[in-house]
């Protein structure tokens, strides 16, 4: 049909936009600089809350919109209305399902002023990406992974001090993971 007259009438009938399915779901209005953090998997903060539909519980699935209407993700709702209106810090949602794109906002976190006081402490070597790790072996010859030098019967075998984010910053969670069954 519509090859023949052009006529777009039945193709919207049948094909419909995805937030037709979300009518049902309680919204949350999400600001713009706040959406690209909720696709990437960020819980929804206080912060990146801008309104919010009455008679939201907690526990309760709700969808986080965009200002334009466009659905960002399914959540879970971590408080109230109530406690919406009163708190100004914590965690609104956690996300259930991502449904759009990751990068169709541009990307805004790390850009805040105490994010940009770390960045710039960093880069003049007041301050390590991360602390150092502190490796210690016992009288048994176990290894063990501990933020606590003061310990007794251990002696330090290797501080590992890191300052590029990168391949050593995966290298230490992967150190810590294999580590951490031998702290207590």
């Amino acid at each position: 049909m519509y090859d023949n007259t052009k006529d777009e009438g039945y193709l919207r009938r049948v094909i419909r936009p995805l937030e037709s399915l979300l009518t049902t779901y309680k919204r949350i209005v999400v600001k713009d600089s706040a959406v690209n953090a909720v696709c990437y998997g960020a819980k929804l903060m206080i912060p990146g809350l801008l309104r919010y539909e009455a008679g939201i519980e907690v526990d309760e699935e709700v969808v986080l919109m965009t200002t334009k209407g466009e659905a960002i993700a399914l959540g879970i709702a971590q408080m109230s209305t109530v406690e919406l209106t009163t708190c100004d810090h914590g965690v609104v949602a956690k996300i259930k399902r991502c449904i759009m794109e990751r990068d169709t906002y541009p990307r805004r976190w790390g850009l805040g002023p105490v994010s940009l006081e770390k960045k710039k402490m960093i880069k003049d070597g007041q301050l390590d990406v991360l602390p150092p790790l502190l490796i210690y072996n016992d009288i048994s010859n176990t290894a063990a992974l501990t933020k606590r030098p003061h310990l007794d019967g251990k002696r330090v075998i290797r501080i590992i001090r890191l300052t590029h984010p990168g391949k050593c910053r995966r290298r230490r969670l992967h150190l810590r993971k294999q580590l951490i069954g031998w702290m207590f």
